[in-house]
């Protein structure tokens, strides 16, 4: 092949997988993780102003959960309700015992404590203010199935 035929082949490709990324989406998904009061080797120590001192995660989530069901507000629309596939709660009803982080990309959204287990299939997100509920609420929507 000639240098120009190269180059131009080479120029070719570049842009055309430039424009195939820029097409792709990115779902942010819905992590859960163990809290725990002991350190864990390569965790984090969550301690922010909403949750001083909280505890231990792992560096990976015990559950990522990239599709949900349904998802709706809830009044007096501080409340975001998040229906999740039955395999996804099953597997969520085995930590029952366990206090969990619930985490949207790397934002702390929810925490659920196991005197307060979830209702079926539904997780219910409280939040202080309209703004972070919307923020939320647009990343999540995105994990809709068949949206």
């Amino acid at each position: 092949m000639k240098p120009v035929t190269q180059t131009f082949c080479l120029a070719l490709a570049l842009t055309f997988s430039s424009l195939l990324a820029q097409g792709e989406t990115t779902n942010t998904p819905l992590s859960f993780y163990i809290v725990s009061q002991e350190k864990i080797e390569g965790g984090k120590f969550i301690d922010t102003a909403a949750l001083p001192k909280f505890g231990y995660i792992a560096r990976k989530p015990e559950l990522i959960v990239t599709q949900i069901e349904k998802l709706s507000t809830a009044p007096p629309g501080d409340w975001l309700n998040v229906w999740l596939f039955p395999q996804d709660s099953k597997r969520l009803k085995e930590f029952k015992s366990k206090r969990l982080l619930v985490m949207v990309g790397e934002r702390v959204v929810h925490v659920v404590d196991p005197l307060f287990p979830m209702a079926g299939d539904l997780l219910q997100l409280g939040f202080e203010n309209a703004a972070e509920l919307k923020r939320v609420q647009d990343e999540l929507s995105k994990l809709v199935k068949g949206i």
